[in-house]
């Protein structure tokens, strides 16, 4: 079994019109957020092994804040293709890290929703097919050895979190 950590970015800041969308950072929501699930990761053991993230700042400040949250050293992986990208573009990257064991990607919507409902494919949970708000989490267990065996559609969704259930 592989785990795939799917975890949107943060709320981040709309207050500066003139900043590319790329160099937006987060709010101080998100900058409470990202930590929150960290924290919440860490209960429940979800803890990846491999942390990939979105070059956009936002997605790599959200990535920071988590793992300092979980408790948790770990490099984070810059990937360009994550920002922008689609389901399919989405689960390419995941083929291609290295190994297996679990994985949290930290990207975008609408990406990272239709990623997480593709690779679930059935039993979904009501609320991942409506929304993936900023800072939720879907933890998905898919029956593979590595990660470049991942399959859609073979995955159980173990939990999808979202930060106004923490409280």
């Amino acid at each position: 079994m592989v785990t795939v950590l799917l975890l949107r970015h943060a709320k981040s800041r709309w207050d500066e019109p003139d900043l590319a969308d790329h160099e937006r950072g987060l709010a101080p929501r998100g900058l409470r957020a990202a930590p929150a699930m960290g924290r919440h990761a860490r209960r429940e053991g979800w803890l990846p092994d491999l942390v990939i993230a979105s070059t956009a700042r936002r997605a790599a400040e959200t990535a920071k804040l988590f793992l300092e949250g979980a408790g948790l050293e770990r490099r984070i992986e810059p990937v360009p293709q994550i920002y922008e990208a689609t389901a399919g573009t989405l689960l390419s990257v995941l083929q291609t890290q290295p190994g297996g064991g679990s994985i949290l990607l930290v990207g975008h919507d609408p990406g990272i929703q239709e990623l997480a409902l593709d690779l679930v494919g059935t039993g979904v949970d009501r609320e991942l097919d409506r929304k993936f708000p900023t800072a939720a989490l879907a933890v998905i267990e898919l029956p593979a050895g590595r990660f470049a065996e991942l399959e859609a559609g073979t995955g159980r969704l173990v939990a999808f979190v979202r930060l106004r259930e923490l409280g």
